[in-house]
C-alpha cells in the first residue's frame, strides 16, 4: 500500500487534514477553514461538558464569525451544507457534533487517513 507522510505544526493540524479531505468533500477554500475550525471546536470541547456539546450553538457561531471573519449568513449556508455531506450530524436535542467517520483519530501524535476508492461496474455493449 502506498504512504505519504508530511509534517504539520500542530496548531494547523485540524486545517491540514480537512485540505486532505478536501478531494472527496470538495469544499471551498473558506468551507474547509470553516469546517477545519469547527472540528477544532468539536475536539477541543472541555471533556466535564460532554452532555452539552453543540458546536453550531450560538456562542460557537459567535467565535467562528470572529475568528474567521464571516458574516452570519454564510455561517449558517456554511453550516446547512456540512449537514447535507453528512460531516455535521444532530442528536436527539437538536445539538451539533462532528460525525466520527470525518474526525481525525489521532495515534501518538500522527493522523492516519485511509481512502478506498471502489470503482463502478462499466456496462458492457456487446
Amino acid at each position: 500500500m502506498n504512504q505519504y507522510l508530511k509534517t504539520v505544526r500542530q496548531k494547523f493540524r485540524y486545517k491540514e487534514f480537512v485540505q486532505v479531505l478536501n478531494g472527496i468533500l470538495q469544499l471551498t477554500n473558506r468551507e474547509t477553514a470553516v469546517l477545519a475550525r469547527l472540528m477544532e471546536i468539536d475536539d477541543d470541547w472541555p471533556t466535564e461538558l460532554l452532555d452539552i456539546k453543540n458546536i453550531v450553538s450560538a456562542e460557537c457561531r459567535k467565535r467562528i464569525i470572529k475568528e474567521e471573519r464571516i458574516n452570519k449568513s454564510n455561517l449558517t449556508n456554511y453550516i446547512k451544507l456540512f449537514k447535507s455531506k453528512g460531516i455535521i450530524l444532530t442528536d436527539e436535542e437538536g445539538r451539533g457534533y462532528i460525525n466520527p467517520t470525518f474526525k481525525p483519530a489521532d495515534l501518538n501524535g500522527k493522523y492516519k487517513i485511509l481512502f478506498i476508492l471502489d470503482f463502478e461496474k462499466e456496462e458492457q455493449n456487446d
